[in-house]
């Protein structure tokens, strides 16, 4: 999952006081990003495929559809091959149903594609929360991998408009608040230092409901943990600086991100290194250190899927050779 760096800082009264909240706001910004590495080069790729669309006046013959899948597949991994399987054709007669498994299965890795195959089904299911939610997780997810911020703004908030089509239509799709409350929450990149505040209320407020919604969602748990874990941590100048500032602060302790976080890993289907290790920061933060250095050493015998995960196992490294000691 996304990577954090720890930081806490003592600050003083007074001038200090908009400095402090700034710092409240990057911690409840940073709980926003989800742990996702996607190549930055889809972008390009993506302004490459519209060119070329263009040239073709509109259409994308069966020779230039074949390149473009090609210097996809090159470039990506494939999301679909007009050489081994029936290309479009299979994505545009499949039932809903097929239709969306297989956008699901493609678009953790290919976001880019994941948009364009739902775009071809637009006239059928725009109106459905199926389909709204999907558009606003696969824009979510461009928007994590894309360099400028422009383009990586016009994705958010791409992402932000599906998922409030999505909710008007359904208000208790758990997929809706959960892709809703992930885009929210990091729109406060962008904006002013109470926009980032609201946000990360509303944040809270739909993740909340997607858990209620959907138990067994371990993505939910864990971003509801990370949440609780990052205000527990909250020193009383940032509290009281939020506070008259903007009159309430969100409340949490250890104990209930451990809660939380230990949910997620019961009811994740393979190993979490992201889970673990902040699991193993909860049981730090308590003094439990032998707790401690066995979720370390659960964490270490994760494997390493992406760059996000060799930065997390450096991060790890790090606190085995720290606590080794209360190994029992």
């Amino acid at each position: 999952m996304d990577q954090k760096n720890y930081m806490m800082f003592t600050l003083g009264v007074g001038v200090s006081l908009g400095i402090t909240t700034l710092i409240l706001m990057y911690k409840v910004e940073r709980l926003y990003r989800l742990c996702l590495e996607l190549q930055t080069s889809l972008s390009e790729l993506h302004t490459l495929v519209e060119e070329s669309h263009a040239i073709a006046g509109g259409r994308q013959t069966g020779a230039l559809k074949k390149a473009v899948s090609r210097l996809t597949s090159s470039t990506t991994g494939s999301f679909y091959d007009p050489d081994t399987e029936p290309g479009a054709d299979m994505w545009s007669t499949c039932s809903e149903r097929k239709f969306y498994e297989r956008v699901d299965q493609s678009v953790d890795e290919h976001p880019l594609q994941a948009v364009q195959a739902l775009e071809m089904r637009k006239s059928e299911f725009q109106n459905h929360v199926g389909w709204l939610w999907r558009m606003a997780k696969a824009h979510r997810l461009i928007a994590l991998q894309t360099k400028d911020n422009d383009k990586r703004q016009a994705e958010l908030y791409k992402a932000i408009s599906f998922a409030e089509r999505a909710l008007e239509k359904k208000p208790h799709s758990a997929e809706a608040h959960k892709w809703y409350g992930v885009s929210v929450g990091a729109r406060s990149e962008f904006g002013t230092v109470q926009d980032k505040i609201r946000d990360g209320f509303a944040f809270k407020e739909h993740i909340d409901i997607a858990v209620k919604l959907s138990p067994r969602d371990p993505m939910l748990h864990h971003l509801l943990g990370r949440f609780c874990y990052e205000v527990s941590g909250l020193s009383w100048i940032e509290r009281k600086a939020a506070a008259a500032l903007f009159g309430s602060v969100p409340t949490a302790t250890v104990e209930e991100a451990l809660e939380q976080l230990l949910t997620a890993e019961q009811l994740s289907k393979q190993p979490w290194l992201e889970n673990r290790y902040i699991i193993s920061r909860c049981y730090v933060a308590q003094k439990k250190y032998k707790e401690a250095i066995a979720w370390i050493d659960k964490a270490a015998a994760c494997p390493i899927t992406s760059v996000q995960d060799e930065e997390t196992g450096k991060l790890v490294k790090v606190m085995q050779a720290k606590y080794s000691s209360y190994r029992r």
